[in-house]
C-alpha cells in the first residue's frame, strides 16, 4: 500500500517524542553521536541538530536518514518499518529527522514532503525517495547495504 506523502507545514505543532527516542535523544546530544552499541542493535538515532546530523555523515560510511514529523501520518506508518530494517542491516547508520525540530536540515536537504527517505554513501547522496511506500524503502536501505 502506497500512502500519499504529506506536504511540509512549518507550523504545525510538535508534539511529544515516544519514550525510547527520549531516552536515546540524552545521550546521543551530549556524545555528539549515538552510542555503537546502540546502532548494533537496531536503534534509530534521533537527530537532534545539524551538527549532529554532520558528524554523523562524516563518521559513518553508510546513512539512510528519514525526514519526518509528528503530525504525519504516512511517517507514523513508515515509523515501524523504518526502525524494522535498522535491525536488519547493521552495516547502515538508520536516522530519523522531525522537520518541525530541524528546519534548517529539512531546507538544506530540499525537503518538500514527508517521509522523505534519503540515502548518503561516504556523506555524498546516493539516493532518496518520498512517501510511503514500503518496497521503495527496501530496495533503498538494500542498495545502500550492498554498496
Amino acid at each position: 500500500m502506497t500512502l500519499a506523502a504529506v506536504p511540509y507545514a512549518s507550523a504545525s505543532p510538535a508534539t511529544s517524542r515516544p519514550a525510547i527516542q527520549e531516552a536515546t535523544t540524552g545521550a546521543t546530544q551530549q556524545a555528539g553521536t549515538e552510542a555503537p552499541a546502540a546502532r548494533a542493535r537496531g536503534a534509530v538515532i534521533e537527530v537532534t541538530s545539524a551538527e549532529q546530523f554532520y558528524e554523523l555523515l562524516r563518521s559513518e560510511p553508510r546513512v539512510i536518514a528519514m525526514f519526518t514529523a509528528n503530525w504525519c501520518a504516512p511517517c507514523r506508518v513508515m515509523e515501524p518499518k523504518f526502525e524494522y530494517l535498522s535491525t536488519q542491516h547493521g552495516t547502515v547508520t538508520f536516522l530519523s529527522i522531525d522537520v518541525d525540530d530541524n528546519a534548517e536540515l529539512a531546507f538544506e536537504n530540499h525537503i518538500g514532503s514527508m517521509p522523505t527517505f534519503i540515502a548518503f554513501r561516504d556523506a555524498q547522496r546516493v539516493g532518496a525517495f518520498t512517501g510511503a511506500d514500503e518496497e521503495a524503502l527496501r530496495r533503498l536501505v538494500r542498495g545502500l547495504a550492498a554498496s
